[in-house]
Formats: C-alpha cells, sequence, structure tokens
C-alpha cells in the first residue's frame, strides 16, 4: 500500500473528510480523490450525521449504557438510538465551522421533504421540520472536529417547535455539555416523559434553576 492510499485512506475512512475536503488539503481536484478512491477500493467517507451516531453510540457504551442502533434494525424509526429499553435518541451531528461553533440542523432541505402530518410542519420557507417532541426524550448533539468529538444533551423539550437550527461552541450552554447523568436521571425515573409539561424537568432537578436563563 503506497504512501498516497494510506494517507487518503485514514483521511476518508478516519477522519470521514469527504473527496472535495482530501483535494482541498492535497492541492488537487475532488474529481481526481474520486477517482483514486474508487481505483484503489477506497471506501466513500462516512457522512457526517452517521460518524456522529457512532461516536455517540461509542461514548454511552464506554459509559455502560446499552444502546440499540435503530438505523441498523429499522430504517424506518423516528429516532436514532434506544438506551437502556427505556430512552428514545435522537442525534444531530455537525462539523466545526470556520467562525467555531458547530451548527445543527433540524429543517429538511425542500429537495429532501418529509410527508407532513401531525409530526411533520411545513415551514414558510418550503422546507420540514420534525417535531421532536412527540417521538424523541433527548437530543445528542454531536460536534465533529476532526478526530475530536464534543457532546452536548438535551431534553427535546428545550427545542422549539419549528426550530430549523441550533447553534453550539465549546463555551456557549456549558450545563449540557457531556451532561450525560441526564440520562442515567431519564432511566431511573419514567422514559414516557411529557415533553410538553414543566413536569418533565423531574428527571433532572438540578437543572430547573437555569431553565428561565437559557436564551433561545
Amino acid at each position: 500500500m503506497t504512501d498516497k492510499t494510506i494517507a487518503i485512506k485514514y483521511l476518508s475512512v478516519e477522519l470521514g473528510k469527504s473527496d472535495k475536503e482530501i483535494g482541498d488539503f492535497l492541492g488537487v481536484h475532488r474529481s481526481n480523490i474520486t477517482h483514486y478512491r474508487k481505483n484503489n477500493n477506497i471506501p466513500k467517507p462516512t457522512t457526517v450525521g452517521r460518524q456522529g451516531e457512532l461516536a455517540a453510540i461509542s461514548r454511552l457504551r464506554k459509559l455502560d449504557f446499552e444502546v440499540e442502533d435503530l438505523n441498523l434494525i429499522d430504517k424506518s424509526s423516528r429516532y436514532d438510538l434506544l438506551v437502556n429499553e427505556k430512552l428514545k435518541i435522537e442525534v444531530k451531528s455537525s462539523k466545526r465551522g470556520r467562525d467555531g461553533r458547530f451548527r445543527f440542523a433540524f429543517a429538511n432541505k425542500r429537495e429532501n421533504q418529509c410527508k407532513t402530518s401531525d409530526d411533520v410542519l411545513r415551514l414558510k420557507n418550503g422546507k420540514t421540520v420534525k417535531n421532536y417532541q412527540k417521538f424523541a426524550d433527548y437530543f445528542i448533539f454531536v460536534g465533529i472536529d476532526d478526530d475530536i468529538y464534543h457532546f452536548w444533551v438535551m431534553p427535546t423539550s428545550l427545542i422549539k417547535v419549528g426550530q430549523q437550527i441550533l447553534t453550539l461552541n465549546d463555551t456557549y450552554r456549558p450545563i449540557f455539555k457531556n451532561n450525560f447523568a441526564l440520562l442515567r436521571e431519564g432511566v431511573k425515573n419514567d422514559a414516557n416523559i411529557e415533553c410538553h409539561s414543566t413536569n418533565s424537568w423531574r428527571i433532572c432537578n438540578y437543572l430547573e434553576s437555569w431553565v428561565s436563563r437559557i436564551k433561545w
């Protein structure tokens, strides 16, 4: 295996870089990387979304949670992970932007719309967004910074219905950074969280004092 093959395989498979990103890094056009990768049987890079899901699964299992990957079991599942047979988790992933922030999208692109229903809203700009509060208990937001992962854990009740994007960085909303203790509290209590009720905060009492301070 040549140095070029090793480098492209590492950038593509291990770091999840796109052909364009690899081309920019090596100073060649994207098509050169695509052609070389295909000729040398180098797999396509994992999508950002899948990369984040796998990182979340790995972190949860290291913390001794039981995790079912619904993307492997049921492609039609409305959420991504089932934790300890109780908690329904939706994973959102984003690479770090040039300004140092991670931007997590909730709305689908216009050309990839979901069918509207009681669980899916159509926005004025033509995009659609799911009402995640109806079928997931928590979000795990995964910020991808090359081979470093950042995690935020939030109840879905904190995201407004119809919200299109959430921006996070290393210091913004630190109460949720790596706060997997929320999931442990959720497992202890009834997992059928009433997302629309303030009673949902019983699963994380120590956050109550923060609720009024959160600006969305």
